[in-house]
């Protein structure tokens, strides 16, 4: 099965561009940020798209609306996918989106820990997370949010 193309763009700026300094780290977060996946929307029951922090498609950087339906080729199929680890904002008004940072986790804040998370999500990693490491400093900033998450990963 050949990797969809979201996935193939989020592995070349892990295995390409991965900066080994601090400096290095807030540029290359700023350089990337249209190939940084923010969150996944969910397209349809089978598949979801994901958009970088200015709720763009992958890739883009210029513009203002997006038609998502209009981007396929970057849709991930939910199988391909481990929700698990990432942040659900419990908000009606955007069900179906999950966040893999947030304002307060940008990338080059803890590159190591998106870098986990991106693994774990797209990639299959095994390596062992606890929600807890990945996202405890949102209990400080939203409780209910942590309870609501914290609930729903012990329930995966």
């Amino acid at each position: 099965m050949t990797e969809c193309y979201a996935k193939q763009m989020i592995k070349t700026t892990l295995e390409r561009y991965l900066p080994t300094s601090k400096v290095r780290s807030e540029v290359y977060c700023n350089t990337m940020r249209p190939f940084h996946p923010y969150c996944l929307i969910k397209m349809n029951e089978e598949e979801y798209l994901p958009l970088n922090r200015d709720y763009k498609p992958l890739g883009l950087n210029s513009g203002d609306i997006y038609e998502y339906g209009n981007y396929p080729f970057l849709y991930i199929k939910k199988e391909e996918l481990n929700l698990n680890v990432l942040w659900d904002n419990g908000d009606a008004s955007r069900s179906g989106v999950w966040f893999l940072f947030s304002d307060s986790t940008c990338p080059h804040d803890n590159l190591q820990r998106y870098v986990q998370i991106l693994r774990i999500v797209f990639f299959g990693s095994k390596e062992h997370y606890d929600f807890k490491e990945l996202w405890g400093h949102k209990k400080r900033l939203n409780y209910e949010g942590w309870e609501f998450n914290l609930s729903r990963f012990k329930n995966n």
